[in-house]
């Protein structure tokens, strides 16, 4: 099995790695015995296999936790009717922590982990589990109701998509032959559409796409925040996976340092920004408040907030205001970036329709003209 390691090597810098095992606990032994600490392991996706529901998984550990039971009790009463919970069992025998455990087996995201680990290390793990479900939950709920809200889109965009490359390589390559059997050239539209799709679709043309795009994907990430349906919906995901676990560990009294350290396991690089950015202020005795002033992925509104509540000395509450607040303002942004949908579509209906009239109706046309 293929695996994807996010760890920390001895020197404590941030490494990312592919290496093959035989499972999970044979390539979590290998990293920690060549000195790494794991920030994450996931097994490479396959299509079409089912992803555990985080949000299911921890509901049902919460329930039986709240009951009284013992986290290992937990695990082997879900184990019955789930066989892959033996190896978290084995690694809660090992003294392993539970937030380890379940990001190590690729259960639960990064950010999840993040809230759970912040839980034991301030001895109220009942709460951040909670904490943890609630926001594996909101998740969840924002997941579906993209999705549902994306299926007629992407069944015309497939449709469509599909048509095209049939009567590009199909159709096409025929009328093509058909003129110059006929000894009649293609209206010059025609002609013109034909090279422009063929440097189009070039090898090395694709590769420099993707090389532009890759080389400035954060500066162009920061230039589609000021894009307003877009960057909203944006700056209200990033900041989910940001202020939930950040109000947690502000609320269980831990220094900045240490928070810090725990918001660094969350893998994207806006937030790495954030963190980083946080972590030089912080060295140089500046206010918390100042990382977020700097930051594109705060409102004005929201930077002013923090400065206030810092000055009052009341920033982790605030910062749990914030985090409430972006949940409702994210479900709008969603639906904001939907409504861009209907409009998308028609223009990318009308474009189809002009590729096809320039490229199969105008040669038909000089046909009969002829």
């Amino acid at each position: 099995m293929l695996f994807s390691i996010s760890a920390l090597d001895s020197s404590g810098a941030r490494c990312r790695l592919q290496e093959e095992h035989t499972s999970r606990e044979t390539c979590a032994s290998s990293l920690l015995g060549r000195g790494y600490r794991i920030i994450y392991l996931h097994e490479k996706s396959v299509f079409f296999k089912k992803k555990t529901d985080s949000s299911a998984l921890l509901m049902e550990l919460h329930e039986l936790v709240s009951a009284g039971l013992t986290v290992q009790k937990s695990f082997e009463i879900m184990n019955q009717g789930n066989k892959d919970m033996g190896s978290l069992i084995d690694g809660i025998r090992r003294g392993e922590k539970v937030s380890a455990v379940l990001s190590t087996s690729g259960l639960i995201g990064v950010t999840e982990a993040v809230i759970l680990a912040a839980g034991e290390d301030a001895g109220n793990f009942p709460e951040a589990l909670k904490t943890a479900r609630d926001f594996a939950l909101s998740v969840r709920t924002i997941k579906t109701k993209v999705i549902s809200m994306l299926y007629y889109p992407l069944f015309l965009l497939v449709l469509m998509t599909a048509a095209g490359i049939f009567m590009l390589f199909g159709v096409l390559p025929r009328i093509t032959a058909l003129f110059a059997e006929l000894d009649i050239s293609l209206p010059r539209s025609t002609r013109t559409a034909i090279e422009i799709i063929s440097f189009i679709s070039q090898y090395k043309f694709t590769i420099l796409i993707y090389r532009t795009i890759y080389s400035v994907r954060e500066q162009l990430f920061f230039k589609i925040l000021s894009v307003p349906i877009a960057g909203n919906f944006l700056r209200h995901h990033y900041q989910l996976m940001l202020l939930h676990p950040l109000a947690l560990l502000f609320s269980r009294g831990l220094n900045v340092r240490q928070i810090i350290n725990s918001i660094k396991q969350i893998n994207a690089a806006p937030l790495r920004h954030f963190t980083a950015d946080l972590e030089k202020l912080v060295s140089s005795g500046v206010k918390i408040s100042e990382a977020f002033k700097n930051s594109p992925l705060f409102t004005r509104r929201q930077k002013e907030l923090t400065a206030i509540s810092e000055e009052a000395g009341n920033f982790g509450q605030m910062i749990e205001h914030l985090a409430r607040t972006n949940d409702a303002e994210y479900e709008q942004s969603i639906k904001g970036l939907m409504s861009l949908l209907e409009p998308l579509l028609i223009a990318i209906i009308g474009a189809f329709l002009l590729i096809f009239i320039v490229l199969f109706i105008l040669p038909m046309v000089a046909v009969d003209i002829g």
